[in-house]
């Protein structure tokens, strides 16, 4: 840990990552403002056997074991909540309103897996608690983006089946005494 807790950069990411449910990311979900400091510490990382780059497809695995002790880590530290806001953060900006391009499109089949995870992940735990209006608004830009996306590729049940789970988080979460018709 040591090593990491070295680099913000390297431990954001690396934490960020084993919040995802799978153990590959590609480059493009880290979140990053600054391109280089992301490359150093990714190279970080990789330097230290803490993930491994695939150069075809420029994606990343964690090692089981290293993304298992992180996953612990962060749960003892009560951390889960701060990546998993992290994550739903930028999952709600990979879905465009019109994810027309097919680099879009391929971001959002990559992503579509995490996605579902934080988000029913946060449903879950929190659905009888208020979000802070900005985590509110990130799960309602998040589902919308999901939901156009499905159309998109022509997944029209699935989109429904989603809205609709959508929709009752939504009802549960204002109207929690009142069953939704």
């Amino acid at each position: 840990m040591a090593v990491i807790n070295a680099s913000r950069p390297a431990s954001e990411i690396l934490y960020f990552a084993s919040c995802l449910e799978q153990a590959w990311f590609p480059r493009i979900l880290i979140p990053s403002d600054d391109l280089s400091l992301q490359a150093a510490a990714l190279e970080l990382l990789e330097h230290h056997f803490l993930i491994i780059r695939h150069d075809v497809t420029d994606t990343f695995t964690i090692p089981p074991q290293i993304r298992q002790f992180i996953r612990q880590y962060l749960q003892v530290n009560s951390l889960v909540s701060t990546y998993m806001r992290h994550a739903l953060q930028m999952l709600s900006h990979v879905f465009p309103s019109r994810p027309e391009s097919s680099e879009t499109l391929m971001l959002c089949e990559f992503s579509l897996p995490h996605a579902l995870i934080v988000w029913e992940s946060y449903v879950e735990n929190h659905i009888h608690q208020m979000f802070p209006s900005r985590d509110e608004h990130d799960l309602e830009k998040l589902c919308l983006g999901i939901c156009r996306y499905l159309c998109t590729v022509g997944k029209y049940t699935d989109a429904q089946t989603f809205a609709y789970k959508a929709l009752q988080w939504r009802h549960q979460l204002y109207h929690p005494a009142s069953p939704l018709p």
